[in-house]
């Protein structure tokens, strides 16, 4: 049988074809953008109002109408990714777009005027002008009056130039914290820009556990200002305590055990372990007595009981936490040199176990360093060679006798917890720790000075030493007695 195979003509396979054609998707012509505008030329805003921009794109269906926002001064205004601008304080701002297709680029000037009320306050008077505390007297109440009688807006902000000094309530209340002076203002609110002020003087800095229960911490020091010579070959002011933490009184000489102070574990805190109980230049014992020796504890943040720890054994150290706890927890962070370690910021976790007063701290190794060359009037390096720190014939006498009146308190020793080199020798810790041993830092950097020498090498963390501390910003001492 023959096979029958049918033909196509042309114009059947024309029309399979172009059916074909009609199937599929035509892609759209992308619309690009031509330019771009906002929905006003300028704008002015008082302070605290908002505006939101609306973008104008040309052509209006562009296809990509993503654009990215920048401002020359939020301080200000400030932009949100929305176009909302919120007028902060008194000036000019440029606020301005580019859009991601095209670079097209748009800008507008932001006016921000101040705000003031319907009816703003004119004058401000405050119930004191000055006010002269001590540091443990109560807080005082700041009454504010202003006219006229009732304005739009009544409320005033209360701000304090210093709250290491003094601090103060959104309700006028001020409370003394530290010596120093300060500015207490009341501002309105009301953009009327009206203010008062209440110059604050505070006198004495309270032991960091002066509140406490503990008849000990009742102490009150004062700062004392010193000038020094940094790395650099410049000079630096330097505000310090003017006795050892722990010292009844300033120093009258070398001998005078009254001022010798507490002697502590370093990087440990006030707990009690560092309390001592002098009662003559060479006679002194631990309040609170000693742990068993080598009873070192798992946590360098809490002891959890007041006794000195001794240590026989190496490392030698209070602590459990040798290796983990590189910086302890005086606030010492590390550097490329001993000579330029630096120390944290007084809300930083490493200052955990500070025992100085509020605003006060241990002594970086290059400020402690800064502070004993200017004092010995020599050059006090970290090291134990002679070019290191040159010998000097009575350091002992010198420091006794200099600005910041430092004893020569000696030691506790790090394996009994006994007084040692009490009058013929002293030691002031560092808030930084020494060279690791083995891996492990089992050290802290110290100054001991005792006849004819200065050693600034790091020792034993189990030996109780002297603290001196520094206040974290240079005080302004003024005319404050």
């Amino acid at each position: 049988m023959k096979r029958i195979i049918p033909l196509l003509t042309a114009s059947t396979a024309l029309l399979a074809f172009s059916s074909c054609m009609e199937k599929e998707d035509t892609p759209p012509h992308f619309v690009h953008v031509e330019s771009v505008c906002f929905d006003v030329p300028a704008l002015s805003l008082s302070e605290t109002k908002t505006y939101g921009l609306q973008i104008v794109f040309t052509p209006e269906d562009c296809g990509n109408k993503s654009v990215t926002w920048y401002n020359t001064d939020p301080e200000v205004a400030t932009v949100t990714s929305e176009g909302l601008v919120t007028a902060k304080s008194e000036g000019v701002t440029t606020i301005g777009i580019q859009t991601s297709d095209m670079r097209r680029t748009a800008e507008i000037e932001v006016t921000v005027t101040p705000f003031i009320a319907d009816v703003p306050i004119t004058s401000i008077v405050l119930s004191a002008a000055s006010h002269d505390f001590f540091v443990t007297d109560g807080p005082l109440t700041l009454t504010a009056t202003v006219t006229p009688a009732n304005p739009s807006i009544p409320t005033l902000e209360w701000i304090s130039s210093d709250e290491s000094v003094a601090r103060v309530s959104q309700e006028g209340v001020v409370t003394p914290v530290s010596h120093g002076h300060a500015t207490v203002t009341a501002k309105a609110n009301d953009g009327s820009k009206q203010k008062a002020e209440c110059k604050i003087a505070v006198s004495g800095v309270k032991d960091r556990n002066y509140d406490g229960s503990d008849a000990y911490y009742k102490l009150i020091y004062y700062p004392v200002n010193i000038e020094v010579s940094l790395a650099d070959g410049t000079r630096a002011t330097q505000t310090w305590l003017d006795r050892n933490l722990g010292a009844k009184k300033v120093a009258e000489s070398k001998e005078d055990y009254e001022a010798y102070g507490s002697m502590f574990q370093w990087s440990r805190k006030a707990d009690g372990h560092e309390q001592m109980q002098w009662s003559a230049a060479t006679a002194g014992s631990l309040v609170n007595g000693t742990a068993t020796a080598e009873e070192r504890v798992p946590k360098r943040s809490d002891a959890g009981h007041t006794k000195f720890i001794p240590v026989t054994k190496a490392p030698y150290d209070w602590a459990a936490e040798t290796s983990t706890q590189e910086c302890g927890l005086w606030g010492g962070s590390g550097g490329s040199s001993p000579d330029t370690w630096a120390h944290a910021p007084l809300d930083d976790e490493s200052q955990a176990n500070n025992p100085c007063p509020e605003g006060y701290r241990l002594p970086a190794a290059s400020e402690l360093y800064a502070m004993m060359g200017e004092l010995l009037h020599t050059t006090v390096k970290h090291g134990s060679s002679s070019a290191a720190t040159p010998a000097v014939a009575d350091p002992c006498t010198l420091l006794a006798e200099s600005a910041l009146h430092i004893p020569s308190a000696g030691f506790a020793a790090h394996n009994t917890g006994a007084a040692a080199s009490t009058g013929t020798a002293g030691m002031l810790w560092a808030a930084t720790s020494g060279s690791p041993s083995s891996g492990k830092y089992n050290n802290g950097c110290r100054v001991y000075f005792a006849s004819g020498a200065v050693q600034t090498t790091p020792y034993y963390r189990a030996r109780g030493g002297s603290v001196r501390c520094i206040r974290d910003t240079p005080l302004d001492l003024g005319v404050i007695e």
